[in-house]
């Protein structure tokens, strides 16, 4: 056996780039359909991964449709709302 630790790899919502899952922001959906960031990672509900650059952001907040790792669609209200809120704490 090696001695070598897993580490988790997600996709990026937005680029659709995969990175260690630490180095990235989960989003989680909640019943009523918003968006909230997640910062320790482990609030209920289904969950999706952004890179910390703006660029991911917008392409995730234009990108219509359904959202994979949602199982819905998201509103454009919803994004925009986390894009806002994504630009607020710009020291994440």
């Amino acid at each position: 056996m090696s001695g070598r630790r897993h580490i988790p790899v997600r996709t990026c919502i937005g680029c659709r780039e995969r990175e260690a899952q630490k180095e990235m922001l989960r989003l989680v959906r909640t019943p009523n359909g918003s968006l909230r960031l997640d910062a320790a990672g482990r609030q209920p509900g289904r969950g999706g991964y952004l890179h910390r650059r703006e660029d991911c952001w917008k392409k995730f907040a234009k990108r219509g449709g359904t959202v994979r790792s949602f199982r819905s669609a998201v509103q454009l209200q919803a994004r925009q709302a986390l894009l806002e809120e994504l630009r607020a704490g710009a020291d994440l």
